[in-house]
């Protein structure tokens, strides 16, 4: 009995042994682990250096899937933590590119995911284009891992087409004919982030002259100008040297021209600076985008049904000022050159734009006047070689100084093929006193005049005494309109009275002030409805900012309504006689 309780002792023992080894050993599987702070890692396209933290309950070994995934032990402050650095290059690759790392202990193992976002990628299939003469559609076709932009640095004649075809990897582009004799080259240039691709765009000159073409100018000088009921001068704006807004006028909107159409004008000079827009000053090749500009004001104009004149206005006097003979050779160059630019660029326009050589040529004397001859043959000659409707094109040359009497002793006029196309022009601002003298002198004869016309003279006492004068009222309006008449309008060829205008006075006198006002109103309304009367083409010179001021260009166009009512009940008045 005692045996057998010893023998159920021993095989208890045993059994018990037996389950506490068994539990051990369950024990030990259970605790074998691997853990990591982050099971992905994401690196970005240049590439950076990431730590991993892992605690394994056994020995560690590490494999790399790819050779861009560098992996080394960095020193731990744990003991049971230890610590790896990964290390990733800049990814070359267009694409995204994913790897791992795969940690093993005992008979665990863990991945890890390394994920590379793509490299930046630009390229342009093809960077260089040929264009003729007669324009083209370009598709710049390109690859890219992202948003761009792109900058055209010959707006006036490369554009942009937006079309629902294009996409973010395809980008499409009108060049214009080109109206030029000359080759010209422009670039594109498409930039992503720190990359940029640049698309040249080179495009032959005209071949060949185009055929002489006569529709939409029907025309002469004389029908034409008859068309022309009162004009307007968009003063200080496109002549302003390389700023259209340098002198305190705004931009010029189509909604401006709108305003002077509705206000009753039909007609617009638009003087016009080209010396300070050229691209290159040795060959005087003027900058595509400037043409544009100016093209886009003209368009404001024609689409309007209205008339248009573009010059070359005193454009820092490179012409004006220099009516001399040691000048003569080198002015007639650029003459050319410019106006074969000008000429060639608006071509296409119709018998609604008209071309005037110059502004207010200095000339005093019959030696000038030779001068100022050649540089007018080099403007009509030059305009009529570009072909196409510019050889029925109406043109305006200036008399000396565009002054009248100047213009009636000195004036000799240049030769033009075309018959019965040529227009002349003056300009009239007389008395000085009145019309543009700003501050009182020392003398008598430097004394500001507030006061015009002969009904007039009566406000001209006390200490308004020298306010007035009898030389230069109603009576010697006409004797100088007469003087064009006989000189230049009998004979077919119509003058442009190209400006003319009058100071607005301020004065203390409210009465007075008044008086000046219709005065000054008086003067428009007479000297328009003569110049017509006469045969001359009224252009009134609004400066914008200024004494001269007919509209606001800054103020939706608010107009002088006294000024403007004067103006108009002139030109219809008026009646020219042809």
């Amino acid at each position: 009995m005692i045996r057998h309780k010893i023998s159920q002792s021993l095989l208890l023992m045993f059994a018990l042994c037996f389950i506490l080894t068994c539990c051990s050993d369950n024990k030990e599987v259970v605790s074998e682990s691997i853990r990591v702070n982050k099971e992905t890692f994401s690196f970005p396209k240049a590439g950076a250096t990431e730590t991993l933290y892992v605690q394994a309950s056994g020995a560690l070994t590490i494999t790399m899937g790819q050779e861009w995934i560098k992996v080394s032990e960095d020193a731990s402050t744990s003991d049971k933590t230890k610590k790896y650095a990964i290390e990733i290059g800049a990814n070359p690759d267009t694409d995204e590119r994913i790897g791992s790392i795969t940690l093993h202990s005992g008979s665990l193992s863990q991945e890890v995911r390394i994920v590379q976002a793509a490299a930046t990628h630009f390229l342009v299939k093809n960077t260089q284009f040929a264009v003729s003469s007669d324009g083209d559609i370009l598709t710049v076709e390109m690859t890219t891992s992202g948003e761009y932009a792109f900058k055209i640095d010959q707006e006036g004649w490369i554009h942009s087409v937006a079309s629902k075809a294009v996409t973010e990897r395809v980008e499409q582009f009108r060049i214009d004919s080109n109206p030029m004799y000359e080759g010209r080259s422009g670039t594109i240039t498409f930039t992503m982030a720190d990359l940029s691709e640049t698309v040249t765009v080179s495009q032959t000159g005209l071949a060949e002259v185009p055929q002489p073409d006569k529709t939409g100018m029907e025309s002469d000088a004389t029908q034409l100008a008859k068309k022309i009921f009162a004009g307007w001068n968009l003063g200080n704006s496109l002549e302003v040297p390389g700023s259209e807004v340098m002198w305190g006028n705004p931009r010029t909107t189509k909604a401006m021209i709108d305003g002077v159409k509705a206000a009753g004008f039909n007609a617009v000079r638009i003087p016009c600076a080209w010396d300070s827009y050229l691209e290159n000053a040795d060959t005087y090749t003027i900058k595509g985008s400037w043409l544009a500009r100016v093209k886009e004001v003209v368009n404001y104009c024609v689409d309007n049904d209205m008339y248009a004149i573009i010059n070359i206005h005193w454009d820092g006097g490179w012409l004006e000022e220099h009516c001399t003979a040691d000048k003569q050779e080198s002015v007639n160059v650029k003459q050319h050159a410019l106006w074969t630019q000008i000429a060639s660029y608006f071509r296409d326009f119709d018998e609604h734009l008209i071309f005037a050589g110059c502004n207010e040529p200095n000339v005093d004397n019959a030696a000038q006047m030779a001068v100022l001859k050649s540089y007018e043959q080099t403007f009509i000659n030059a305009v009529r070689a570009t072909g196409g409707k510019n050889v029925y094109r109406n043109l305006i040359v200036q008399g000396p100084a565009t002054d009248v009497d100047k213009t009636f002793e000195l004036m000799d006029l240049p030769v033009d093929e075309t018959p019965n196309r040529m227009m002349m022009e003056v300009h009239y601002y007389s008395p000085w006193l009145f019309c543009i003298l700003e501050k009182d002198g020392d003398s008598v004869w430097e004394k500001m005049q507030y006061f015009w016309g002969d009904d007039y003279a009566k406000y001209a006492t006390g200490e308004y005494a020298n306010r007035w004068t009898a030389d230069y009222n109603e009576a010697y309006v006409d004797q100088q309109f007469e003087k064009m008449k006989t000189l230049f309008v009998d004979r077919n060829i119509p003058v442009i009275l190209g400006e003319y205008s009058a100071v607005a006075r301020v004065l203390n006198d409210p009465v007075m002030q008044q008086v000046h006002d219709e005065s000054r109103a008086y003067f428009m309304n007479y000297v328009t409805r003569q110049a017509k009367n006469y045969g001359l083409i009224p252009f009134y010179w609004d400066n914008g900012i200024g004494n001269m001021s007919l509209f606001d260009r800054n103020n939706d166009m608010a107009a002088d309504q006294q000024l403007l009512q004067a103006i108009m009940d002139g030109a219809g008045a008026g009646s020219y006689p042809f």
